[in-house]
């Protein structure tokens, strides 16, 4: 998939990639309500083992996306230890709940020389080079 965030905060990544909901998680299965509905089916059936499984998943998801959310909110609102405090509390739930596997950090630079700059020393124009957009300068953009 191509999302990417559009600002290279905390808040873009939990949102799109951990937020119940969000163009990763969502399709990746992340969803304490779906989840619910399972154990209530399997409890239905008998089946205390999966249905206890599936109970405990989904509260440790529904944690998750709270814990997101109140992250975002205090990211938003500027109080950074804070939101600081609870992302690294949204990363290790995320870690032990295997959700994803970190490999790398994506990352984009532009390496320019001193002499090179844009055109009438303007580059108001390019993309965010630390996102997405580090591809997207032209060359004819650029002069010596």
């Amino acid at each position: 998939m191509g999302w990417s965030p559009g600002t290279p905060t905390a808040l873009e990544f939990a949102q799109g990639m951990i937020e119940e909901g969000g163009p990763y998680a969502a399709p990746d299965g992340f969803n304490s309500t779906y989840l619910s509905q399972l154990s209530n089916y399997f409890a239905s059936n008998n089946d205390t083992y999966l249905a206890n499984l599936f109970a405990n998943e989904s509260k440790e998801y529904s944690l998750l996306n709270n814990l997101t959310l109140q992250a975002m909110a205090a990211e938003v609102a500027g109080n950074t230890s804070q939101a600081m405090k609870l992302y690294k509390e949204v990363d290790q739930l995320a870690i032990d709940l295997y959700m994803y596997v970190y490999t790398i950090q994506p990352t984009n630079m532009w390496i320019i020389k001193p002499y090179v700059h844009g055109y009438n020393n303007q580059i108001s124009w390019e993309e965010n080079p630390l996102t997405n957009a580090a591809e997207d300068s032209v060359y004819w953009w650029w002069e010596k």
